[in-house]
């Protein structure tokens, strides 16, 4: 995670600095690279269940090797369903005393990603010179709600796991000058229900 928001502020940096369409250019591909790790991060808390998935691929088993974001969603998807993070508000106590996070708002869903993703595929290639004009505006507006979305998912955000060896929760916070990062466990006593609204 904490690369994917060094790549974000790249991203930010390259869009700031130049309107050319070399920046832009690489604006795109970093903004492509931080979601593929953010498809490298949900591997993690659902790694043996992936890997066993991908041992049994006709073509390409070794998931070591994937490195394409759509293709690692689909697999973990049949996995784990609920696999794609949620981004969290910072915790506040209720009336109880017990701490807890709501949900954060206007953060990167999983089809925000799916199709960011694809969108920033085009710009990772040269342009056909015979063929239609890239267009750079909508691609740099693309870019820009992507960043501030990503951010939101990726500085503070729920994985959920289900296997037989673990069920529950990671919370990953990132780190800020503050403080490093954190990261928190919480099992579940059997099985859990992922309300996504």
């Amino acid at each position: 995670m904490e690369e994917a928001l060094a790549r974000l502020a790249a991203t930010d940096s390259f869009l700031k600095n130049e309107n050319s369409k070399l920046a832009i250019e690489c604006a795109a591909l970093n903004l492509r690279k931080s979601l593929e790790i953010i498809a490298f991060s949900a591997i993690a808390p659902n790694k043996a269940k992936y890997e066993s998935l991908r041992s049994r691929a006709t073509k390409q088993i070794d998931f070591r090797k994937d490195y394409h974001a759509r293709r690692i969603a689909q697999d973990l998807k049949k996995v784990n369903p609920d696999f794609f993070p949620i981004a969290l508000a910072e915790r506040s106590k209720n009336d109880d005393g017990d701490w807890r996070h709501e949900r954060a708002s206007g953060a990167l869903t999983l089809t925000d990603f799916l199709q960011a993703y694809d969108s920033l595929g085009a710009a990772a290639h040269a342009y056909n010179p015979w063929g239609p004009e890239p267009n750079l505006h909508a691609l740099k507006t693309l870019i820009r709600s992507t960043i501030e979305k990503a951010r939101l998912l990726t500085r503070l955000h729920a994985a959920f796991i289900k296997s037989p060896e673990f069920s529950g929760v990671w919370i990953y916070q990132a780190a800020t000058s503050e403080a490093c990062a954190h990261l928190w466990v919480a099992e579940a006593e059997g099985n859990y229900i992922v309300k996504r609204s």
